[in-house]
């Protein structure tokens, strides 16, 4: 089995001009400005948040105006998840590898919902930053979570790589669209639209790659794949 390659870009002529100019940041410059929004703004948003709960401790159930309140929170749990994913962004500007075991690694971020299936001739692959690479499972998983009722990850070994592939038994992604969901801002319900552009930073920046295509029967299957011998890029 070989690694995992990309899907082809799209012929630039071909790309709406919202697109272009998205592209026209750099990735790691696209990173760099949104760490520095997201530490911008964390001590504003913690006080915001903080400010809005106690005023909702002094307003009665039945207040009209607690239905206000409640709105204001949600939409601020919205802004610290999007601030999150942007201090995340910032985070994989830089790499710092580390040896981990292939199932101890596992073991950090699986949860009870999800099953896993680890190839037991999968033990190592090469040194990982495991903060970056877990932060990436685990958003291709929450994803997952808001549209399948169950998540399978399998890690085995190809010739080259450590592969995690991560199958849900949602309604899947369009292949016209398998490509873009790994752009910045393409997001799915309730999402930010960092997330998967999060992963393929990390799978890059580790010398490895992702891509989605369908699972069996039915669902996504996102394949992330990490080199078993160091790269020049981590």
């Amino acid at each position: 089995m070989t690694a995992v390659a990309e899907v082809s870009a799209i012929p630039r002529s071909s790309k709406p001009a919202t697109k272009r100019a998205r592209e026209s940041v750099a990735p790691s410059e696209f990173a760099s400005l949104a760490g520095m929004l997201g530490h911008e703004l964390k001590n504003p948003l913690a006080s915001a948040i903080t400010n809005i709960a106690v005023a909702a401790e002094f307003c009665e159930a039945d207040d009209p105006r607690r239905a206000f309140i409640d709105r204001a929170s949600i939409d601020l749990e919205r802004v610290r998840i999007l601030l999150g994913s942007c201090l995340d962004l910032a985070r994989s500007e830089t790499v710092r590898p580390q040896d981990v075991e292939v199932r101890e690694f596992v073991d950090r971020f699986v949860d009870s919902d999800v099953s896993v299936d680890v190839d037991p001739t999968c033990v190592r692959f090469a040194p990982i930053d495991a903060h970056l690479v877990q932060r990436a499972i685990e958003n291709v998983i929450e994803n997952a979570r808001r549209e399948a009722t169950s998540i399978h990850v399998r890690v085995e070994s190809t010739r080259s790589h450590v592969l995690f592939a991560i199958e849900d038994d949602g309604p899947g992604i369009d292949a016209s669209r398998r490509e873009a969901i790994f752009e910045p801002f393409q997001s799915g319900r309730n999402g930010t639209g960092l997330g998967l552009f999060f992963v393929r930073r990390v799978c890059n920046a580790h010398g490895g790659a992702v891509r989605v295509t369908s699972a069996t029967p039915c669902g996504a299957r996102f394949e992330l794949a990490f080199p078993l011998e160091p790269s020049s890029r981590a």
